[in-house]
């Protein structure tokens, strides 16, 4: 946990040299309140600019996100606007907002997960909290500010608040499922399923849970109220760009039935699923046979994938994996470690957990190393996206300038290695040969995938030469002699400009 901790930390001042369209509204609306007590971010786009993920009522303008991070960002919106001026402002309530909202709420969560399953089955809970912490996407969770950490953080501990007894624990334990559902929507579900399932088994003393379930989706309620003028309607459903738009107008609050194609899109693609970028969570959703924890865990998770399904933007846009799975990945680690622990005696079970374990570590690193997003058009993006910017030299900013910065970065992600290849007892040799097998395999996937596309060729030199603004030469003017119809010119025409003014887009 420390090593993916300090890791989060040290790349916390990336700043995008783009308008940030998943993370700055947020920022925006918290400066709103605290400059004018306003909800409206109409003055903070005029000033730092718009971007595709904003809401709007009548002449207003919101962020389109669920309300949930506000609270914890309103701090960091306060030191801002006593210490910075102009562009510092932003800036500095952004980097605090990410530590605020995002990166101590995953380690919270993942300390909690560490503590909960080593007690519960030792050694085999601890490399499993472990590996979700350093070998998968659930570090960038914590590394950008988006809702999942949160959301992943409330669900844990409210799971483990409404296992207790006492009425406040369970009150507590509701209102943390309800703040995950304000902070991320589609999480209502697992936090309903789990107040019913408590009901259903008999627990007759469960409703200070759902007294406490309700109380944030009042406070959201009166959210939608103030700036929707209705408490039903979400923000999703008022996104200003029609394209956004129309996908919420469709089944109810966007998600529809769910559809075979994102089951594997979600599980089993090499774009996002699982299997490429954490395989050994794949074992959290396995049924349980008993135990009212793990049938809990296991339902919850799978009922989001169940619901994600049937959202038709699943793949979650620029994000390292299954973007929006990440709140259940320490739910899919509860029920996983179970399983493990049942049958870690079996040579063959410990050689392929560390095996999947070290085979999903570029993927939680390479983004922290480069650039922290994802397209979710490349296959094994690891190697045919990062690691292209390993090569040409984009690193992500750190707390320190220059190579010295990405080299702790880099000793992070070896101490992270080390740990999984020293700490698994009875392991023998199996953690290096998964080592060697997880280096090899990344080493030669990259042949596996066809020859990139245009535009997948066009979205790294705009990484390259525009989002980061890499030393050397362009990669975007070459692909001038690459274009094939108006369409694609058209695309390279539109960051063309940016690059020849030295501007960021």
């Amino acid at each position: 946990m420390a090593v993916g901790f300090a890791a989060i930390l040290c790349v916390t001042p990336f700043w995008p040299s783009f308008v940030s369209p998943n993370e700055w509204p947020r920022v925006y609306q918290a400066l709103a309140v605290v400059h004018r007590g306003s909800l409206t971010v109409n003055e903070e786009v005029q000033r730092w600019g718009a971007c595709e993920d904003l809401s709007k009522a009548g002449d207003k303008l919101y962020p389109n996100k669920a309300p949930g991070l506000l609270p914890l960002l309103l701090p960091a919106a306060a030191l801002a606007h006593l210490v910075g001026h102009g562009p510092g402002e932003l800036r500095v309530a952004y980097l605090v907002g990410r530590i605020l909202a995002s990166a101590l709420p995953w380690f919270l969560a993942s300390l909690l997960l560490a503590r909960e399953l080593n007690r519960r089955w030792g050694e085999v809970g601890t490399l499993v909290a472990g590996a979700l912490a350093v070998a998968t996407p659930w570090i960038a969770s914590g590394a950008l500010l988006y809702s999942h950490a949160l959301a992943g953080a409330c669900l844990l501990l409210g799971g483990a608040f409404l296992l207790r007894e006492k009425p406040w624990f369970l009150f507590f334990a509701g209102a943390c499922l309800g703040w995950s559902a304000v902070s991320e929507y589609p999480t209502a579900v697992v936090g309903g399923l789990w107040l019913v399932m408590a009901t259903w088994c008999g627990r007759r003393a469960v409703w200070p849970a759902w007294q406490g379930f309700a109380l944030p989706l009042v406070l959201l309620a009166a959210y939608n109220w103030a700036c929707f003028g209705n408490p039903l309607v979400l923000s999703s459903a008022r996104e200003l760009y029609p394209q956004f738009s129309a996908l919420s107008r469709k089944g109810l609050f966007g998600i529809g039935w769910p559809r075979f194609v994102h089951f594997w899109l979600l599980l089993f693609s090499p774009e996002r699923g699982l299997l490429f970028w954490a395989p050994f969570l794949l074992l959290g959703l396995a049924p349980p046979r008993k135990g009212c924890a793990l049938w809990g865990a296991w339902a919850g998770a799978a009922a989001l994938v169940v619901v994600m399904t049937g959202y038709p933007n699943a793949h979650g846009g620029w994000f390292p994996g299954p973007r929006y799975l990440l709140s259940v990945f320490p739910l899919l680690a509860v029920r996983g470690a179970f399983l493990l622990a049942s049958y870690w005696q079996w040579w063959w079970v410990r050689g392929v957990t560390v095996l999947a374990i070290f085979f999903s570590l570029p993927a939680a690193w390479l983004p922290l190393l480069t650039f922290p997003l994802s397209p979710p058009d490349f296959a094994l993006a690891p190697v045919t996206f990062h690691w292209p910017l390993v090569r040409a030299g984009v690193w992500m900013p750190t707390v320190l300038s220059g190579k010295l910065g990405w080299l702790v970065v880099a000793l992070l992600a070896t101490a992270a290695a080390g740990w999984l290849v020293f700490f698994p007892a009875n392991a023998r040799f199996l953690p290096l040969l998964g080592l060697l097998f997880s280096v090899a395999w990344w080493s030669l996937a990259g042949k596996l995938v066809p020859s990139s596309s245009f535009v997948q060729k066009l979205e790294l030199a705009v990484v390259h030469d525009v989002y980061t603004g890499a030393p050397g030469e362009s990669w975007l003017a070459p692909l001038q002699r690459q274009v094939r119809d108006q369409r694609e010119q058209q695309l390279l025409d539109r960051f063309l400009p940016y690059h020849r003014q030295g501007k960021s887009y």
